[in-house]
C-alpha cells in the first residue's frame, strides 16, 4: 500500500506536499495544458525545479493534457518512458483547472528524456537523477492503484478549501454586514431625528470614525447646499491631517482626479496625496443631489488595517455619502418650501395690511418683535419659528372687516367695534383646518385677551392665556402705540414704555414686560422706517377717491 506522509500533529499535508513526498510534483493546468499554478520548488529540490521550469516538459503537457482533460473520469498517460501523468478533474466544473500529478519512476531517471528535460531547464541531469533515485521512486505497477487515491485526495482538498473559503466568507460577510447595518441604522435614525442639516452631516463623519475605524472623515458641500451648514459647508471628525479651512481646496484637487460619478480610493503614496501632504490612503465619495455634484465625503486611514482602505470600507463610505445626499436634498427642498410658505404668508398679510395704509407692515413688525421677545426668555426652535409665523398671521381675520371700518379716521361706534372684535375668531376659523398652523392658532385667537380677564373673545385671565398669545399681545400693543393711525399720531418711545409698564399685571403678563423693555429695538426701528416711507410714497401716488353721487 502507498503510504501518506503525515504532520506530527496528525493533520494531513496539502496534496502538493503529499505527492512531493512520493517523489512526484502536483501542478494545475488549464484545458490547453498550460501551467496555471505550481508550488515553488524548495531550495535544492532539483526534481521539482526541472519539472516546473523545463520548456521541453511544458511542450509535453500541451500535447497530452487536452486529451486527459476531455476524460471526465480522469486518466493516466506516459508521455515519456517512465514519466507518468495522473489527471484529476472536478466533476461538473468546466472552468476548474486540471490537476496533474507528475510521477517520475526509475526508468525515467535512467532514460535519455531526462537529459532533454534537464537541458531545457538549464540543470544538471546527473544531479537530478541522483536526487530522483534517492526518493525510492514508485514502481510503474503502482501507478494504476495510486491514481484513484490522488483523485480522491484532490476532490477532498478542493471541497475542504471551498468549505474554508465559505466559512471565512460568511465570517467576513457577517462582520461587514454588522458594520453596514450598524452604520446605516445610525444614519437612518439620525435622519428621522435631526431638525437641522449640520448635526446630521456631522453624525455621518463621526460614525465613519467611530464605527468603521477611519482615523478621520470630512464633508465639504458645494454651493448652493453649502448654505445648509455653517463653516462654509464643512464638517470634520477625527484627526484630520490638514486645516479645516483648507478642506475645500483639498476636495477641489481630489475631484480633478476622479472620473465618473463613483467613489475612489487614493492609495498611500499617490502623487496627489503627496502634494497635499497626506501620508495615508484616502477614500473620496461624491455627494450628488438631483444628478449634480453637491459635495464630497473624504475619509482616511483605517487604523486597524495598516492605514489601507479595503473595498468594503469604500462601499460603506459611499453608502454614507448616499444617505447624506438624500438628507441634504430633502433639507434643501424643505427650506425652499419653507421660504415659499413664508413668502406666501407675507404676501397675504401685506395684502391685508394694505387695506389701511397706516397699518402697512404692522404684522411683519409684530412677528419680528414676538420672535425677539420669545428668544430673550429662552424659547428655541421650533417654537420660536411658530411664534414668528403666528405674529405674521395674528390679524388675518381682518380680511372679513370692511375697509371703511379699518381706515375710519374717528372713533368707532359699537357696531363697528363689534366687527373689529370678531377678527380673532375669523382668523382662527380661516386657519384651523390647515395642519401646519396647529401650533399657532392660540396666538391668532387669544392675542386680544388681557391678563386681568377683561379681553376678548373668551375673557381668559392670567396664565389661562396661552404664552404665545401673551407674547403677541405685548408686541401688538407696542407697535400700535408706536405707529401713526388715522385717528392719532404715534407716541414717543419713552411714553410707550411707560404705558406698557403701567399696564403690567392688568393688560400684559408682568413677567414679560421687563424682558420686553430690555430688547434691542434697532431692527424694529429700521423695519418701521421702511414701512412708513413706503406708506407715504403710496399715499402720494394714490388717486383721490371719488365721492359717491
Amino acid at each position: 500500500m502507498i503510504p501518506l506522509r503525515m504532520h506530527p500533529d496528525a493533520a494531513r499535508l496539502p496534496l502538493a506536499d503529499e505527492i512531493r513526498g512520493l517523489g512526484g510534483v502536483w501542478i494545475l493546468c488549464d484545458a490547453r495544458g498550460v501551467i496555471v499554478d505550481a508550488p515553488p520548488a524548495a531550495p535544492g529540490d532539483l526534481v521539482a525545479a526541472v519539472l516546473t521550469r523545463s520548456r521541453a516538459f511544458h511542450q509535453v503537457l500541451r500535447s497530452v493534457v487536452p486529451a486527459l482533460a476531455a476524460d471526465r473520469t480522469g486518466s493516466i498517460a506516459e508521455p515519456m518512458p517512465g514519466l507518468y501523468l495522473i489527471a484529476s478533474r472536478m466533476p461538473n466544473s468546466d472552468r476548474a483547472p486540471v490537476g496533474i500529478a507528475v510521477i517520475p519512476t526509475a526508468a525515467f531517471a535512467y532514460g535519455d528524456d531526462l537529459l532533454l528535460v534537464a537541458s531545457s531547464a538549464g540543470l544538471d541531469a546527473g544531479a537530478i537523477r541522483e536526487q530522483l533515485l534517492g526518493y525510492d521512486p514508485i514502481e510503474p505497477r503502482e501507478i494504476a492503484r495510486l491514481a484513484p487515491l490522488i483523485r480522491f485526495a484532490h476532490r477532498a482538498d478542493v471541497e475542504r478549501d471551498l468549505e474554508i473559503g465559505a466559512s471565512d466568507a460568511v465570517g467576513w460577510q457577517l462582520a461587514e454586514t454588522y458594520e453596514e447595518i450598524n452604520l446605516l441604522y445610525t444614519l437612518v435614525s439620525g435622519m428621522s431625528g435631526a431638525d437641522e442639516p449640520a448635526p446630521f452631516v456631522q453624525l455621518g463623519c463621526s460614525e465613519l470614525v467611530r464605527s468603521l475605524g477611519f482615523a478621520w472623515a470630512a464633508v465639504s458641500l458645494l454651493p448652493p447646499l453649502s448654505k445648509l451648514i455653517p463653516d462654509d459647508g464643512a464638517a470634520v471628525a477625527g484627526e484630520v491631517p490638514f486645516a479645516t479651512a483648507d478642506l475645500s481646496q483639498v476636495v477641489k484637487l481630489l475631484l480633478t482626479e476622479i472620473s465618473g460619478d463613483g467613489p475612489r480610493v487614493f492609495p498611500r503614496g499617490h502623487k496627489l496625496l503627496g502634494q497635499l501632504r497626506i501620508e495615508s490612503s484616502v477614500a473620496v465619495c461624491p455627494i450628488r443631489c438631483n444628478g449634480h455634484m453637491a459635495g464630497v465625503l473624504v475619509a482616511g486611514e483605517r487604523r486597524d488595517r495598516d492605514g489601507e482602505i479595503p473595498s468594503i470600507d469604500l462601499k460603506l463610505a459611499d453608502a454614507t455619502a448616499g444617505h447624506l445626499a438624500i438628507y441634504l436634498e430633502n433639507a434643501n427642498l424643505y427650506r425652499d418650501l419653507d421660504k415659499m410658505f413664508l413668502g406666501t404668508l407675507e404676501a397675504i398679510v401685506a395684502a391685508i395690511d394694505a387695506k389701511d395704509p397706516y397699518t402697512r407692515g404692522h404684522s411683519q413688525r409684530v412677528a419680528a418683535l414676538s420672535r425677539d421677545l420669545a428668544r430673550s426668555i429662552g424659547i428655541g426652535d421650533p417654537t420660536l419659528k411658530q411664534i414668528h409665523i403666528a405674529g405674521l398671521v395674528h390679524d388675518v381675520g381682518k380680511i372679513g372687516v370692511p375697509e371703511a371700518v379699518l381706515s375710519k379716521p374717528g372713533r368707532l361706534n359699537d357696531t363697528e367695534f363689534d366687527q373689529i372684535r370678531m377678527h380673532p375668531e375669523v382668523g382662527w376659523r380661516i386657519l384651523h383646518d390647515i395642519p401646519q398652523f396647529s401650533g399657532m392658532l392660540d396666538g391668532v385667537l387669544s392675542h386680544h385677551e388681557r391678563w386681568d380677564g377683561r379681553g376678548y373673545p373668551n375673557g381668559l385671565a392670567g396664565r389661562e392665556i396661552p404664552l404665545i398669545a401673551r407674547i403677541i399681545s405685548l408686541a401688538d400693543s407696542f407697535d400700535a402705540m408706536s405707529s401713526n393711525r388715522t385717528y392719532r399720531a404715534s407716541r414717543p418711545r419713552a411714553a410707550v414704555f411707560e404705558e406698557i409698564q403701567r399696564c403690567a399685571g392688568s393688560q400684559f403678563d408682568p413677567d414679560l414686560v421687563v424682558p420686553f423693555c430690555r430688547l434691542d429695538f434697532g431692527d424694529y426701528d429700521r423695519l418701521h422706517a421702511e414701512h412708513e416711507a413706503r406708506a407715504l410714497t403710496l399715499a402720494a401716488v394714490r388717486p383721490p377717491r371719488r365721492e359717491a353721487a
